[in-house]
């Protein structure tokens, strides 16, 4: 995934990852808060409990945090990048490459003309290029 393009189609997809990973969570508490509590025959005795269980649900939320903390570290990454450009830069990564407007669109808004606004989104993507090798 080398084009800045791709990047944030992933981000985007990732949003939606996202919720259903945090419903995934939520699941996984209430399916531990629904295990019974343990109840002993004596000290050192056996219970109702079987840890097996505990251990899986455990394992499982411990594999969605990650997958957060993954998509979380993605967002940073763009986030970042996006701070180190210029104001203008800024504009045309957030109506252009973000939300998607037209370049005639973005060009009228910033009053500077389209191939101004290609020349910006060529630069950015050059930046991210850059960033990427360093």
């Amino acid at each position: 995934m080398n084009s800045l393009k791709d990047f944030i189609r992933v981000i985007k997809l990732n949003e939606i990852k996202k919720q259903k990973l945090l419903e995934r969570i939520k699941w996984i508490d209430s399916c531990m808060c629904s295990c019974p509590s343990p109840t002993y025959d004596r000290i050192g005795g056996s219970t109702n409990v079987k840890p097996d269980r505990i251990m899986i649900l455990l394992e499982k939320k411990d594999k969605v945090r990650r997958s957060l903390k993954r998509i979380e570290n993605q967002r940073a990454i763009l986030a970042a990048f996006v701070k180190n450009l210029t104001s203008k830069e800024q504009l045309v990564f957030q109506e252009v490459l973000w939300e998607g407007s037209k370049a005639r669109i973005v060009a009228k808004n910033l009053n500077v003309s389209i191939t101004r606004v290609y020349e910006i989104t060529r630069n950015i993507d050059h930046k991210w290029s850059i960033s990427l090798n360093t």
